[in-house]
């Protein structure tokens, strides 16, 4: 059995398993007070005062009488719905590496628009309700003065560096044995300058190759990692790289 409220509510009667389900429209509330519906509230199972709103469902109870003279309010609005406001941070983190030109560079941002300028510079638009945080590395890079870049369009205060203060690559080996590196201890096999020959093929002959002691006898796998002075990883976003490497006996 269903009936209704002009509307504003659906009343779904199930007598075979004692229940009723009421289902109040958008911006509708309905109001019940044991004051004013006892017998009526008594029926639905509520025990206090309550404004439904939704979807809600009730257990049908049996009463002496039937609730005459008893009402419950409606109040319907037009109040527009209020946005809620969200914020979401998001960090994106660009792979350490040589990038050839710009267009590699600016495609690894997401939700960003970047454009390489005539005079070097960078030009970013940033949604109106966004803002965005560089980190010392990223700004010095993109060239800007401030981390801090709120909605808007930007363009940068100084010429874009696709360096990113990477001026050497330092060479690490898990077959060596670690020695001394300034003051610390590291497997480095060798330092190698690149400082402006991010678009060029960087090829490196050595005469003198530098020979440590083996940490092991037998060799079936040699690892190579590739960092910056700082220590992160470098990864270059096209091409080869070749390494190779001079084995000697040791002197007795």
């Amino acid at each position: 059995m269903q009936t209704g409220i002009g509307g504003a509510a659906d009343f779904i009667f199930d007598f075979m398993e004692n229940k009723v389900q009421i289902t109040v429209q958008k911006n509708v509330e309905l109001e019940f007070r044991l004051l004013y519906a006892p017998l009526l509230m008594r029926m639905l199972s509520m025990t206090k005062d309550v404004v439904l709103t939704g979807k809600t469902l009730h257990v049908l109870q049996k009463i002496d009488r039937p609730p005459l003279k008893e009402f419950f309010r409606v109040s319907i609005t037009d109040k527009p719905t209020i946005p809620v406001k969200v914020k979401k941070t998001e960090h994106l983190e660009l792979e350490v590496g040589f990038y050839k030109n710009s267009e590699q560079l600016f495609g690894s941002f997401k939700h960003l628009a970047l454009n390489h300028l005539a005079n070097n510079k960078v030009k970013i638009h940033i949604p109106d309700t966004s803002t965005v945080n560089l980190q010392d590395g990223l700004r010095d890079l993109l060239g800007f003065k401030k981390s801090t870049l709120h909605g808007g369009t930007h363009i940068s205060d100084y010429p874009l560096e696709l360096d990113g203060g990477i001026t050497e690559i330092y060479v690490y080996s898990d077959i060596i044995e670690s020695h001394f590196v300034g003051d610390t201890i590291a497997p480095l096999l060798r330092i190698i300058p690149v400082m402006s020959t991010k678009e060029d093929q960087i090829v490196l002959n050595y005469q003198r190759p530098l020979y440590f002691p083996l940490r092991k006898n037998y060799i079936d796998c040699i690892e190579i990692e590739l960092k910056s002075s700082s220590g992160d990883g470098i990864i270059f976003t096209s091409g080869k790289t070749l390494l190779v490497l001079s084995f000697r006996r040791r002197t007795v």
